[in-house]
């Protein structure tokens, strides 16, 4: 008898069990800041082909009601971390006590649960998970991707908060240089992102996979629309002849908008409106400016949730892209590809060696100046154009709907984690 169901088990067919990955991330589902966003996407598609678990924070406790409308694949779980301290994101010495602690929960939950030789990706905020989570996969032999949406810590130089001579900012540099070095696999946004992480595993020993794999475009939910409702921001009569701009987004000094601002007070072309929507540090210091120099030509609004994106889009002509020159390679705005589903230009305002400016400039899409050139801008503002607005537009769907699709940038997930 028992010999006979050793013989009907060797003959049946085998399961072969799926490879457990490790997600850990700070946010996840069903928040719907960018990183959960695109995190909860990327989940769901390598839950296909392998057992996902996800160690995340508590739901909402990043002082966020945004839920997400999107649903989770059922083969995921989630194991959240408890967060019993509340500390301000205001205060540089609470926000640093803050990551920390975030971090090494997340990773201590990681070490109780994950095993040996499974796979861990990791996205890089806060910070100091990198490198806590790269010391486990170094010990456990797990396979590490690190998905970089942020460079720490060279993006502390730009933000004027270190300097690239002070001995801390050296200290981080090396600490972090080591951490990306101890994964096999490093997956980043643009083309100058690649060109900074490869400086910063130079002296790696075996040098980590670099990986180019950019936000995408959800050119289902966003697209262009003749029939939109106009939030009621934009809805006045002074506005109906006016080619519209809108910047939207965070208003912080990364995003260089006194540049905007300063080009925007030189030009005499009064049929132009520009719309600043937001929230953010410096947006105070941008309405004392536009207060102060009486500019009728600027409008500020207030951030809104991501539904109504088609809705804020589709109300303007151009949009605006804005990052500080320093900034390259350090962070690519993921909200430029939704920009391209809705059909809009891109007015781009930074490096033309980053990934958008060179994306502006090799498709036809849009426009670029540099920071330092704003001669070039008023005189782009003074002489613009309306007539080039549609074909550009359309250039721009058709990159969504071509390259950066999600099915697309999705598929690319799924190649390298299944090839690998």
């Amino acid at each position: 008898m028992n010999k006979s169901n050793n013989n009907l088990k060797e003959n049946m067919p085998q399961v072969k069990q799926k490879p457990k990955l490790w997600i850990v991330s700070e946010v996840f589902y069903p928040e719907e800041v960018a990183t959960a966003f695109y995190l909860t996407e990327i989940a769901n598609k390598l839950s296909e082909s392998r057992d996902v678990q996800v160690i995340t924070g508590p739901k909402s406790y990043q002082e966020s009601n945004i839920q997400s409308n999107k649903e989770l694949s059922p083969n995921i779980i989630i194991h959240r971390i408890e967060v019993y301290f509340r500390l301000s994101k205001n205060k540089t010495i609470q926000r640093i006590l803050r990551f920390i602690l975030i971090s090494f929960q997340l990773a201590f939950k990681l070490y109780k649960l994950s095993k040996k030789n499974e796979e861990i990706l990791v996205v890089t905020n806060p910070a100091p998970i990198i490198i806590f989570t790269s010391l486990i996969s170094f010990f456990r032999k797990n396979k590490l991707y690190i998905l970089v949406h942020d460079v720490f810590p060279e993006n502390l130089v730009p933000a004027k908060i270190l300097k690239p001579s002070n001995l801390t900012y050296r200290f981080f540099k090396l600490l972090f240089d080591n951490a990306y070095s101890k994964a096999q696999v490093l997956i980043v946004l643009g083309r100058d992102m690649s060109v900074v992480i490869e400086k910063k595993i130079k002296n790696a020993k075996t040098k980590p996979k670099i990986e180019i794999i950019e936000n995408w475009a959800d050119d289902e939910d966003v697209e262009p629309n003749s029939k939109m409702i106009r939030p009621q921001l934009f809805d006045h009569s002074k506005f109906s002849h006016k080619i519209r701009f809108l910047f939207a987004g965070n208003i912080g000094l990364l995003q260089n908008l006194d540049y905007l601002l300063e080009a925007v007070f030189l030009t005499k072309n009064s049929n132009l409106h520009f719309f600043i929507v937001g929230e953010g540090a410096h947006k105070k210091n941008l309405m004392k400016f536009v207060k102060e120099k009486n500019m009728a030509n600027v409008t500020f609004g207030d951030s809104f949730p991501r539904e109504q994106q088609s809705d804020y889009l589709n109300a303007c002509d151009i949009s605006i892209v804005s990052l500080n020159d320093e900034m390259t390679g350090l962070g690519v705005p993921s909200k430029t590809y939704n920009i391209l589903s809705a059909g809009n230009p891109i007015l781009y305002l930074g490096s033309n060696e980053s990934e958008i400016g060179k994306l502006v400039k090799e498709t036809g899409i849009g426009w670029q100046f540099s920071s330092k050139d704003i001669k070039s801008l008023v005189a782009f503002f003074d002489n613009f154009e309306p007539s080039v607005i549609v074909n550009k537009g359309n250039l721009a769907r058709n990159l969504a709907e071509n390259k950066y699709s999600k099915k697309n940038i999705l598929a690319k997930y799924d190649k390298l984690f299944n090839s690998n």
